[in-house]
């Protein structure tokens, strides 16, 4: 596949001064998010995507598969095209962290006790 080839361009950075057209953006998104969540997550972090008008899908994709790092980028951008006040800023990444956290930890529990009633 195409983006196959761009695989190492988008991982290393070199698209990160370029703007991407969204709709090319949007396919690869998705087939990062198919292939690698943990490729999907340095894709977002060397990706410009300042004037990406999905910045909200990619924070719930973030959310969704617990990226601290691409959420942290994604939200610091949300915010400097708003100009909201630094505190506001940091008041949410830390509640959008904070929830996948909690996540995380749920997911864990419920493995374990899975593992658990295995186990019995």
């Amino acid at each position: 596949m195409y983006f196959d080839n761009l695989l190492h361009l988008v991982l290393s950075g070199k698209f990160r001064t370029h703007k991407i057209p969204h709709h090319i953006l949007d396919k690869l998104i998705a087939f990062f998010r198919k292939k690698d969540v943990q490729m999907l997550e340095q894709a977002l972090l060397n990706l410009n995507l300042s004037k990406y008008p999905k910045k909200e899908d990619i924070r719930q994709i973030c959310d969704e598969e617990l990226l601290s790092s691409a959420l942290i980028h994604v939200l610091t951008t949300i915010f400097q095209d708003e100009n909201e006040s630094d505190s506001t800023a940091c008041l949410s990444i830390l509640c959008s962290l904070f929830n996948i956290m909690q996540r995380a930890k749920k997911d864990k529990d419920s493995k374990d006790i899975q593992q658990l009633l295995e186990y019995l």
